[in-house]
C-alpha cells in the first residue's frame, strides 16, 4: 500500500512537468522529497490501521479516541449514511484477548442489550472487528459525571437526591435483569439534559458487569480478579481468597457516591472489618470545614446551605442514617436493593419517615409539620387562641356574679375562635392524613381530647360543645367515627345539664352548639355505615343518622340560622336520601334551594361537589352516565384527583358504568342504555383499565385493605370475568378473596359480594348482580 501511494505521487509530478512550463516546485527536489515522505508515512498509517481493523466497526467509522477503561478503548464514531449519527464505540484492548476476558466482554454486550430503562445507556449495535475483537456502540452522551454536574449546576440537596434516586432506578433495572455493575462511580453516572430539559442521569459502562443468573453456565466461573475502582468497592470485593460481588455491592458503591454527592467528601475505602468505619456525611462536612473553611463553605453554598454548619445540620439524622445503611460493612445489613435505597431517599424528599432508622414520636410529628406547614401552623395558632380564650373565660367565671356578662362575652369569642378552627380542620381528610400521617393526626386529636377532659368540669359548656364538634368532625375525617359519636354524645349531655340560659344570646349559642354536635353525629354514623357496608355505592343509612340530622336542623331553626354551613350539609344529606326539611317541603324545591346555596360556595368546598354528585346519582342510568363525568372532571380540577371525595366518585363511576352494562343484559326498560356486544366488551375493557389505575391511586391514599380499594378490585375482577371468562378471572377472584377475608372476614358484606360476582363470571350477568 505504501509503495502504491508512492508511485501515485511520482507519476503525478512527472505529468505536471510535461504538460506545463517548469516551475520552482519542479526544480525543488527537497520539496518533492518531503511530499513523497509524507505520502509514504500516510500510507504506512493506513496500512497499520487496516491491519488491526480499527478504522471501521461494522457500519461505523472511528474518528477519535475518548479514553480507556479497564478492558476497553472508547472511540467516537460516525454511523454510515443516511443516519450519520455520532456514537460511542467500545472495543476490547489489544493484548487482552484471553478466553476469560473475551467471555466477559461478550457478556457485557448481552447484559446491556437486556436492559431497557431511561436511566441506563442503551446498546445500539455490536459486532466483531476484523482482527476478532468484540465491540459495541452506545449513544454519545453530552454530559458530566453526576458529582461534576451537580456541583457545576449548584444543585440543592433535594435536587441532588432527586437525580441520584433516578440513577438508582437505572441500577435497579440492571439488577432486575440479573446484572451487577461492579464498577459504579461518579464517572459511570453521566447527567445529561432530558427531552424536557431537566437533568437525567445515565448509568454507563457495564464493562465489568457479571450476570448472576445461576442458570447461565457462563456466569458461574469464579472470578479471582478484583474488578472495580477501589474507592467505591464494597468490602467483599477486596477479599484475597474469594472476591465476590452481588447487587448489594452496587448498593455499597451507590452509598459512597451519595455521601460524596451530599458532602463533597468521599468516604475512605474499608477493606476489612477492622478498618475504621467511614465518617458520616455530616461529620465529614464538619471535619472538612475545620481543615479548609473556605472550600467547605463553597461546597455548602452549592448545596443550598448558608454555611458548613447549616449543611451538617441538614445531613445529620436521616441522611446520615441512609448513607450508613447503604455502606454497612456486612451486605445483609445494607439496603437489599437499589430500589429500597431510592425509596428511602424519596421519603426524605417528601419529609416522610425513612426505614433506615426508627424515628421517635417527636421526629414523626416534626416530619408531619414539615409536610403540612400551613395546616399545622394554623391549627396550632387556633388551638392556642382557644386555650387562651378558654382560660380567660374560666378566670372571668370565677370572679363575682356581677362579672357574669363578661364571662358570657368571652364564651362567645371562644365560639368564634372555634369556628375558625373548624374551617381549618375541615380540610383534614385521608389524603392528608394517610398512613403514618393519619395515625399522627389521631394521636394529636387524642392529646387535644385528653387536655379538654382534664378541664371539662370548669370549661364553659358552650365552648366545650363547640370544641367537641370541631374535634368530632376531625375524627370523622380521619375515619374514627365511633370516637366522634362518643365525644359528641358526651358534649350533648353536658348541654342538657345546663340550666335555662338567662340571655337570648346565650340561648342562641347553645342552640348553635347543639345543632353542630348533632350534624357531626349524623355524619359520623354515615361514615361508620359506609366503612361497614357496600364497596362503591352509598350505604343504606339507619334511622339514627337521619334523626341526628333532623335534630340538628331543629336546633339551627331555634338559633335562627337555617343556612348555617352545618345546616346546609344536613339538608344535602337528607335531600340525597330523598327526604326533606322541613316536613312537607317539596323535594325538588329543596333541591333548587340547595343548588342556589352550594353554587355560592368556593370550589374547594367538598359539600359543593357532594351535592352535585348526589344530584347526578338520583337520575336513571342514561342521565347519570351523561351528567356524572363532567361533574367529576370539574371536581378533580378543583380538589385534585387524589382527594378522597374525588377518589370515591371515580370508584362510583366505574361501578355505575359496569352496573348499567349488567342491568342492560337482564332487561329492557326506560332509563337503561342499550348496548350491543361490541359496546359491552368496550365497557368491560374500560372498567379493567380505569379500575387498575384507580386501584393504584386508592392504595397510595387509603391503603390496599381499604374498602374502596377492595371494592374497585371487585369491579375489575367482575369485568375480567365478563370479558375473558372464568378461567382467566379465577386468579383475580382468588387473590381478592384472600385479601377481603384478611381485611373484613369471610362472611362480611364484601365477601358475599365477591362470591356473587364470581357467580356472574361463571354463569353470566344474570347470576352476578349483587346490588
Amino acid at each position: 500500500m505504501a509503495d502504491h501511494m508512492s508511485d501515485v505521487g511520482h507519476h503525478d509530478s512527472r505529468r505536471i512537468a510535461i504538460g506545463s512550463e517548469p516551475t520552482p516546485l519542479d526544480r525543488d527536489e527537497s520539496t518533492l522529497a518531503a511530499i513523497d515522505q509524507c505520502l509514504r508515512s500516510l500510507g504506512n498509517d493506513l496500512d497499520d490501521a487496516l491491519a488491526v481493523g480499527t478504522s471501521r466497526c461494522g457500519k461505523y467509522t472511528l474518528i477519535d479516541e475518548l479514553g480507556e477503561g479497564g478492558y476497553g478503548e472508547v472511540h467516537v464514531a460516525v454511523q454510515d449514511p443516511p443516519a450519520s449519527r455520532r456514537v460511542a464505540i467500545k472495543i476490547l484492548k489489544r493484548g487482552l484477548d484471553t478466553r476469560d476476558i473475551l467471555r466477559r466482554f461478550a457478556l457485557e454486550q448481552s447484559a446491556l442489550a437486556r436492559i431497557e430503562h431511561p436511566n441506563v445507556s442503551t446498546i445500539l449495535d455490536a459486532g466483531i472487528t476484523e482482527d476478532g475483537r468484540p465491540w459495541f456502540a452506545m449513544p454519545l452522551l453530552d454530559g458530566d459525571p453526576i458529582t461534576v454536574a451537580c456541583d457545576d449546576g449548584r444543585f440543592s440537596l433535594g435536587d441532588r437526591i432527586h437525580v441520584f434516586a433516578a440513577a438508582c432506578d437505572g441500577v435497579q433495572a440492571a439488577h432486575a435483569q440479573g446484572i451487577v455493575h461492579r464498577d459504579l462511580k461518579p464517572g459511570n453516572i453521566i447527567v445529561v439534559p432530558s427531552d424536557q430539559g431537566t437533568p437525567a442521569p445515565k448509568v454507563i459502562d457495564f464493562g465489568i458487569a457479571k450476570a448472576v443468573d445461576v442458570d447461565d453456565g457462563a456466569t458461574r466461573t469464579v472470578d479471582l480478579h478484583r474488578l472495580g475502582t477501589p474507592a467505591y468497592m464494597a468490602p467483599e470485593q477486596f477479599s484475597t481468597e474469594e472476591p465476590r460481588a452481588d447487587t448489594r455491592s452496587d448498593v455499597y458503591a451507590l452509598g459512597v457516591i451519595l455521601a460524596e454527592l451530599l458532602s463533597g467528601c468521599r468516604p475512605t475505602a474499608r477493606a476489612t472489618i477492622h478498618d475504621p468505619p467511614p465518617r458520616s456525611p455530616s461529620r465529614a462536612v464538619r471535619d472538612a470545614a475545620k481543615a479548609d473553611p473556605t472550600a467547605m463553605t463553597s461546597r455548602a453554598i452549592a448545596r443550598g446551605g448558608l454555611s458548613a454548619e447549616s449543611l451538617a445540620r441538614r445531613l445529620r439524622g436521616d441522611l446520615d442514617a441512609i448513607v450508613a445503611k447503604a455502606t454497612a460493612f456486612q451486605p445483609d445489613q445494607r439496603y437489599q436493593s437499589a430500589d429500597a435505597l431510592a425509596a428511602d431517599l424519596r421519603r426524605w424528599i417528601a419529609a416522610e419517615p425513612i426505614t433506615a432508622r426508627s424515628a421517635g414520636r417527636l421526629e414523626r410529628m416534626a416530619g408531619f409539620a414539615r409536610r403540612h406547614r400551613v395546616l399545622v401552623t394554623t391549627v396550632l395558632s387556633a388551638v392556642f387562641l382557644i386555650a387562651a380564650t378558654t382560660v380567660a373565660a374560666l378566670v372571668q367565671a370565677s370572679i363575682a356574679q356581677q362579672e357574669r356578662t363578661r364571662a358570657e362575652l368571652q364564651a362567645q369569642r371562644s365560639s368564634e375562635v372555634v369556628e375558625a378552627l373548624r374551617d381549618v380542620l375541615a380540610g383534614i381528610d385521608p389524603a392528608i392524613a394517610r398512613g403514618r400521617d393519619r395515625q399522627l393526626m389521631v394521636e394529636l386529636l387524642d392529646t387535644t381530647l385528653d387536655r379538654r377532659a382534664r378541664n371539662a368540669a370548669e370549661l364553659d359548656p358552650v365552648a366545650a360543645a363547640e370544641i367537641a364538634a370541631v374535634i368530632g368532625e376531625a375524627y370523622v375525617s380521619v375515619e374514627v367515627p365511633d370516637r366522634a359519636v362518643q365525644l359528641v354524645d358526651e358534649a350533648l349531655a353536658g348541654l342538657d345539664r345546663q340550666p335555662n340560659p338567662r340571655t337570648g344570646t346565650l340561648e342562641r349559642d347553645i342552640a348553635l352548639a347543639r345543632g353542630r354536635l348533632y350534624a357531626v353525629r349524623g355524619d359520623a354514623l354515615l361514615r361508620a355505615s359506609a366503612m361497614r357496608d357496600g364497596p362503591t355505592f352509598v350505604a343504606e343509612s339507619g334511622l339514627d343518622m337521619v334523626a341526628s340530622w333532623q335534630a340538628a336542623l331543629r336546633a339551627f331553626d331555634e338559633a335562627g340560622a337555617p343556612m348555617d354551613r352545618a345546616a346546609i350539609r344536613c339538608k344535602v344529606r337528607l335531600w340525597g336520601k330523598e327526604l326533606v326539611w322541613p316536613d312537607g317541603m317539596n323535594h325538588n324545591a329543596l333541591g333548587a334551594e340547595l343548588a342556589t346555596a352550594v353554587e355560592q360556595l368556593d370550589d374547594r368546598e367538598q359539600m359543593k361537589w357532594s351535592f352535585y354528585f348526589r344530584r347526578a346519582e338520583m337520575n336513571n342510568f342514561v342521565e347519570l352516565l351523561a351528567e356524572y363525568p363532567p361533574v367529576l372532571e370539574r371536581a378533580t380540577a378543583a380538589l385534585d384527583r387524589l382527594h378522597p371525595l374525588v377518589l370515591s366518585a371515580r370508584a362510583r363511576l366505574v361501578g355505575f358504568r359496569c352496573a348499567a352494562a349488567v342491568e342492560s343484559c337482564l332487561e329492557k326498560k326506560p332509563g337503561l342504555p342499550e348496548y350491543d356486544q361490541e359496546q359491552l366488551r368496550s365497557i368491560w375493557q374500560q372498567t379493567v383499565t380505569e379500575g387498575r389505575t384507580l386501584e393504584a391511586d386508592l392504595t397510595a391514599v387509603h391503603g390496599a385493605d381499604h374498602r374502596l380499594t377492595l371494592g374497585t378490585r371487585l369491579w375489575v375482577a367482575a369485568a375480567i370475568g365478563y370479558l375473558d371468562g372464568p378461567e382467566v378471572a379465577r386468579a383475580f377472584f382468588e387473590a381478592l378473596r384472600i385479601d377481603v377475608t384478611r381485611a373484613e372476614g369471610a362472611d362480611s358484606v364484601l365477601g358475599r359480594q365477591v362470591e356473587a360476582a364470581w357467580m356472574g363470571a361463571l354463569h353470566g350477568p344474570i347470576a352476578g348482580k349483587w346490588w
